[in-house]
């Protein structure tokens, strides 16, 4: 018969713990991932909306010329470009001239998006945003994401208050 205290290998009860030690580290990492990647999803979506104002500014400055450089019976084309905030649907969408500019952006589910004062549409004018206020993007867990517009249209992006 073979000698039993000769075994090598590991005994029920090492397994058991390790496994115990495994489940706690589990238990504790999961939460932090789950809030980081809460994070980088209400970052990514601010970043967006921020990118779809910017862009809203571009295409206002150069849709704007000087009609009096020309002699002739050119009239300068009246552009209106809007950014529409879908409140039904949880997004945004961009406009010029009543007609949509890519497609609608929703926010993933259990995102929100509010603004104060409280307007659906706002628009832009020469070079700056017509809308003095805070667009708010509130995560799942509750974070959020504030883009604010001052009353000479500058706007600035920040999260959580920071």
């Amino acid at each position: 018969m073979k000698n039993l205290q000769n075994q090598c290998g590991f005994a029920t009860f090492e397994v058991i713990l390790v496994t115990a030690i495994i489940s706690v580290l589990a238990f504790v990492a999961v939460p932090k991932f789950n809030q980081s990647l809460d994070v980088l999803r209400l970052d990514y979506q601010m970043k967006k909306f921020c990118n779809t104002v910017e862009m809203a500014r571009s295409m206002n400055r150069s849709a704007k010329y000087n009609p009096e450089i020309f002699k002739s019976k050119i009239q300068p084309e009246n552009t209106e470009i809007t950014l529409n905030i879908l409140y039904s649907k949880r997004g945004y969408q961009l406009k010029n001239n009543s007609k949509t500019v890519g497609e609608p952006v929703t926010l993933p589910e259990g995102f929100s998006m509010t603004n104060a004062p409280s307007t659906a549409t706002i628009t832009f004018d020469d070079d700056k945003v017509n809308y003095n206020g805070t667009v708010t993007i509130t995560s799942r867990l509750g974070n959020t994401a504030e883009i604010i517009f001052d009353s000479v249209g500058r706007w600035r992006g920040s999260r959580n208050g920071k």
